[in-house]
């Protein structure tokens, strides 16, 4: 088990170092562990606060992370001007699954469009939608196939070349050649499901991130997976 998520958990609400390196660019940080109601905080200084929809009340938090039921539990981060990214984008999931029963979204902005991050049961890998501006949609992937009862770090890197993405710090399958912007969208962004609850999430998450206009180095992945809380002041 990747321990790091579970070490050092930062307490509610969790306060951003920003003279730390890797909060450039910084437009959403949710730890997902308020201590109560449903709200989903953010700790950026963008204030992107989230909406948990359908979980019961309190939700549940095994393993310092929220737990959805598969069902049609879904957390609304919303479309505020901040999270509206059309150039370079990294977005960052810590996840456990409980086990594959579907195409399960992790984080999305549309229906397999504009971008959408799942599991695909087929392939019992992590598959990646991006849309271009030109409405080209590319599809990459990993190439780890990945198990249950696990915590697995997933970072996903869009820049002007290409799409790459890293399973634990380390690249993890080809880089998805990629040309122009992003696709843009008034569509809120979705984490746990889809909005017509297509793929609801069976597991825990356990933090989200996502840099706007910035795409991450091969060591600043690896930075963020062996330390995931070292830019929360302690």
């Amino acid at each position: 088990m990747n321990e790091q998520i579970l070490w050092n958990r930062p307490q509610f609400p969790a306060q951003l170092n920003m003279s730390h390196p890797l909060t450039r660019g910084l437009v959403g940080c949710w730890l997902l562990n308020d201590t109560g109601g449903l709200r989903a905080w953010d700790s950026s200084p963008y204030g992107n606060h989230g909406l948990l929809t359908n979980f019961a009340s309190p939700p549940k938090r095994p393993f310092n992370g929220l737990l959805f039921d598969g069902v049609n539990d879904v957390v609304n981060l919303g479309n505020a001007q901040s999270l509206q990214i059309v150039n370079k984008i990294t977005i960052e999931i810590w996840f456990i699954m409980n086990a594959w029963t579907g195409y399960w979204i992790l984080c999305t902005n549309g229906i397999d469009t504009f971008w959408t991050i799942r599991l695909n049961v087929d392939t019992v890998k992590i598959q990646a939608y991006i849309q271009q501006a030109d409405d080209i949609l590319v599809t990459a992937g990993t190439a780890m196939l990945l198990t249950t009862r696990r915590w697995y770090q997933h970072v996903s890197v869009i820049d002007g070349a290409g799409y790459q993405a890293y399973i634990d710090g380390q690249k993890d399958g080809t880089a998805t050649a990629w040309s122009g912007a992003i696709k843009t969208t008034t569509n809120n962004i979705l984490v746990g499901a889809r909005s017509d609850n297509f793929g609801p999430f069976d597991g825990s998450i356990g933090l989200i991130r996502i840099w706007k206009d910035r795409a991450l180095f091969p060591s600043e992945v690896r930075q963020l997976y062996q330390d995931p809380y070292g830019m929360i002041l302690k």
